[in-house]
């Protein structure tokens, strides 16, 4: 139960004391009886940046952050000392995050935004000498020729990991697979095209694609018969855009892929 420290008198609750505070004792405003009776050390300080936050109220002091960028760092800090809550936060993330660029794409918002942000860029660049330019963005011309060797080898390892990029090593046997995989796919859709295509979509660059719903790449990784991976369930006429951000990802699994074969 909260007392006034002025005068020793119980109030039930913050709300009554905030009032009792500005009847009885004007001398205080709400904030400073927070300050003088109340106030722990660092309150009233970003806990991130050390900025100084605003105040709330009796019951909740200061704000714990000056704003959303430290909030949102405070939250992924306190996020990471659970694994499964931090994993689950960032895979909510990223679908949201996936979700918001579809849609992006498919207004033409995205393309929008790119061309504003490399016409910036350009300008930027623009503005400096080759020195500056070099000093800002060539972190790479500093680097001997060994350790830029090993900074390339590790980029390539991890868009490999990723499935950005092919190993070269499989590169030609993969080639061979997606050539034949489209090859079967154009004869696929056009004998099943009132299924796949039941709106009669205009296909070509820039409008509509035949896009495989479980990817090409994943199919050749997980040894996936061609027949299959170009069957009718797995081929959808999507936007350009919609099907370039897709890349190599895929939208169904393996075993939905097989199921429905049937």
């Amino acid at each position: 139960m909260p007392v006034c420290r002025i005068c020793n008198i119980d109030k039930d609750n913050h709300r009554k004391l905030s009032k009792h505070i500005r009847d009885h004792h004007a001398e205080y405003r709400v904030r400073d009886y927070y300050d003088k009776f109340i106030k722990c050390n660092g309150d009233g300080y970003c806990s991130e940046c050390a900025s100084p936050t605003k105040f709330v109220n009796l019951s909740d002091g200061y704000r714990s952050s000056c704003g959303n960028v430290c909030a949102g760092i405070a939250k992924r800090r306190a996020l990471k000392l659970d694994d499964e809550k931090y994993n689950n936060f960032c895979k909510k993330v990223a679908q949201n995050q996936l979700s918001i660029w579809k849609i992006r794409a498919i207004t033409g918002e995205k393309s929008a935004m790119l061309n504003k942000l490399h016409s910036n860029n350009r300008e930027f660049a623009a503005k400096l000498s080759t020195e500056e330019r070099i000093a800002r963005f060539g972190y790479m011309n500093k680097l001997s020729p060994t350790d830029k060797a090993f900074v390339y080898g590790k980029i390539l390892a991890t868009k490999t990991i990723r499935g950005i990029i092919t190993d070269n090593r499989l590169l030609p046997a993969f080639i061979q697979y997606k050539k034949a995989a489209h090859n079967i796919s154009r004869h696929t859709y056009k004998q099943y095209m009132a299924e796949i295509n039941p709106n009669n979509y205009i296909r070509g660059t820039g409008r509509y694609h035949l896009g495989h719903i479980y990817s090409i790449f994943d199919g050749f990784v997980n040894n996936v018969p061609l027949n299959v991976i170009s069957s009718k369930h797995n081929l959808q006429i999507i936007p350009a855009t919609e099907n370039l951000q897709k890349s190599r990802n895929s939208w169904m699994t393996l075993e939905e892929l097989y199921g429905l074969q049937g």
